[in-house]
């Protein structure tokens, strides 16, 4: 997330970058308060459907305020758990049904045994992390996470790492200008196996991927067999890579 402690500092960071999901306002801040924030959210042309979730202390009848009985009014201090709901609200994002995903993987818990990888999982959202670990645990392995491609490098010159599945499009740094710094600092028999992670599954953007460098491409949204698929081809072309 972004931080501002001010309504001023919030509409500079979306003057600037209007590429925002969401917006958490407190409504009681020095010179304008959530509710006037709202209005000047609302007046510029980019962000006239911004969600908007709205922080009150308890008590306050936020909700009854003229012209915001729509928003998403949560009361301070707000709970992970009701914070993580009203944002699968908000966003339209379905709750994850974690046995649902475990019991129709079909997933071969002996493969970690078979292939003993160490995986960097380099992915933004938690509900992607969420369904990523999900089918690798079912696998046998625990990967690490990194949430952007700045992470991803600096986990790499901590640890060593076989394989990173890794997302295209991620704040900070996208994937594409990660796998092109990876393969400017390691050799390729010192690199890992770079798997690209992408929701377009047109055949230009394997090109797109391969070019920047990655090693193989999987579509989202990712299963067990793909990424089954993906690591047994990983190992193989490892071993090749290595008699190289």
């Amino acid at each position: 997330p972004f931080t501002a402690a001010s309504a001023k500092e919030a509409l500079s960071l979306l003057d600037q970058d209007n590429h925002f999901d969401l917006a958490i306002l407190d409504v009681q801040m020095p010179e304008m308060s959530g509710y006037e924030l709202i209005a000047e959210i609302r007046k510029r042309k980019d962000l006239e459907k911004l969600p908007i979730m709205v922080l009150t202390s308890i008590g306050e009848a936020g909700k009854s305020k003229k012209g915001f009985e729509d928003y998403k009014f949560l009361s301070k201090p707000v709970k992970s758990s009701i914070l993580y709901n009203s944002l699968l609200e908000i966003l339209h994002i379905p709750e994850i049904d974690e046995k649902k995903i475990i019991s129709v993987s079909n997933a071969d818990p002996t493969l970690s045994y078979q292939y003993p990888f160490r995986i960097l999982l380099t992915e933004d959202l938690p509900i992607n992390q969420r369904v990523a670990l999900l089918i690798l645990s079912r696998l046998g392995y625990t990967a690490e996470v990194a949430e952007n491609g700045y992470e991803a490098l600096a986990a790499l010159e901590n640890s060593t790492f076989d394989i990173i599945f890794m997302d295209i499009q991620m704040p900070e740094m996208d994937g594409l200008t990660c796998t092109q710094n990876i393969c400017e600092r390691y050799p390729i028999n010192e690199r890992p196996w770079i798997i690209a992670m992408t929701a377009n599954a047109l055949e230009g953007d394997r090109k797109i991927c391969t070019d920047a460098g990655m090693d193989d491409y999987i579509s989202k949204p990712i299963t067990s067999k793909s990424i089954t698929q993906a690591l047994i081809k990983a190992s193989e072309e490892l071993a090749k890579r290595k008699q190289e």
